[in-house]
């Protein structure tokens, strides 16, 4: 395919992103998740499935700066989502831990999540395309991170 083929493709595909994007349809945002952002949730994420997990590892596995990280946990301990601990591993680091009120957001943002996946696998005709459809956003996903 020559260079006009994919020019015409990424414009399609912009298009519908941008038009997927602009009918909030992919918006998860809980009750008790409302004004956090992306980061927010991916830090409680990951703080949701890895106990004890201290802070320059979250930093690693985001790839943002330390203060950057800071700024954000700040935001979520007053927002009472989560806290600051020693950490077990590492006596000398913080950890972070979901309060009960995080664990609760956590919960409810996933069972969104699960929603809208769910949703979005309705539009295909059958497991194949499904199964097809999920092969190559892996196949995306793997290839950009």
């Amino acid at each position: 395919m020559g260079d006009s083929g994919i020019e015409q493709q990424v414009k399609v595909l912009a298009e519908q992103w941008e038009k997927l994007l602009q009918s909030n349809k992919l918006n998860i945002c809980t009750k008790q998740l409302e004004g956090a952002t992306v980061l927010e949730v991916n830090i409680l994420k990951i703080v949701g499935r890895n106990p004890d997990i201290i802070l320059r590892e979250i930093s690693k596995l985001l790839n943002i700066p330390s203060s950057t990280l800071t700024s954000a946990v700040n935001r979520l301990e007053r927002k009472q989502l989560l806290k600051r601990i020693i950490s077990e591993r590492d006596l000398r680091s913080f950890g972070l831990a979901l309060t009960d009120k995080g664990k609760q957001a956590l919960d409810e943002h996933y069972r969104e999540e699960v929603v809208i996946i769910n949703s979005m696998l309705q539009v295909f005709d059958d497991s194949q395309e499904r199964g097809n459809f999920i092969r190559l956003f892996k196949k995306l996903v793997d290839n950009i991170i």
